[in-house]
């Protein structure tokens, strides 16, 4: 395995790319108040058009979306295409962690917010999935960190992820990467399963115990 040393030292040695060189577009989400239901409540006569979900920043969790944590939304005006999810999309938040997750065919069609950023159009040299991973990395973290120093409210801009410097990885590297980090994936949702199962089989056994106790006073 690769040191953290050795991976900083690879990245510095590596021909590195800026994000908006292989990314066609980067622009934040909708600002939800230009188009939702809850915003015109007050007025009379108003319209809904549709109802849709929407990916808030706490619903990117992991590099993923959780879909409990996505958020309903009715609208009274179309929200543009442009920040309405894709599959091979990437969405990032741009408040702190500064996590990123990829769009799957199973992600897409969500609306993203103003407090994330949408990534798409990504070149063909790069695997969508495998540069929201690399977003996902202490490096890229720092680097994006380091854009907000200063800031009352860290929020990154959409020209500071334009700017972000990304390591330019052979292709086939990235999708040997892909599929070990897809298998750490599932291993990762097979323990969170794991884990909410024994919890459960925990309070039960708390739950049977006193039951248990009370038998033995009546």
């Amino acid at each position: 395995l690769t040191t953290r040393s050795e991976f900083k030292l690879q990245l510095k040695e590596d021909m590195m790319k800026r994000l908006s060189d292989i990314c066609a577009v980067i622009t934040t989400g909708q600002i939800m108040s230009r188009v939702s239901a809850e915003a015109e409540k007050e007025k009379d006569g108003f319209t809904t058009v549709d109802e849709v979900r929407v990916i808030v920043p706490k619903a990117i969790s992991n590099g993923r979306i959780d879909h409990s944590e996505l958020a309903e939304v009715v609208l009274t005006k179309k929200v543009d295409e442009t920040r309405i999810t894709k599959a091979g999309d990437i969405v990032v938040k741009l408040s702190t962690p500064y996590e990123a997750a990829y769009i799957d065919e199973d992600n897409a069609g969500l609306v993203v917010t103003s407090f994330c950023a949408i990534i798409s159009g990504v070149s063909e040299s790069f695997m969508p999935e495998f540069l929201a991973s690399y977003l996902n990395t202490l490096p890229a973290r720092e680097a994006l960190r380091q854009c907000t120093t200063g800031m009352n409210v860290p929020l990154l801009r959409v020209s500071d992820l334009k700017a972000l410097q990304v390591p330019d990885v052979e292709l086939e590297v990235q999708k040997a990467a892909i599929d070990v980090l897809r298998l750490l994936q599932k291993k990762r949702v097979l323990l969170s399963e794991l884990l909410v199962h024994c919890d459960k089989l925990a309070e039960s056994v708390v739950v049977n115990a006193i039951g248990r106790e009370e038998d033995h006073y009546e």
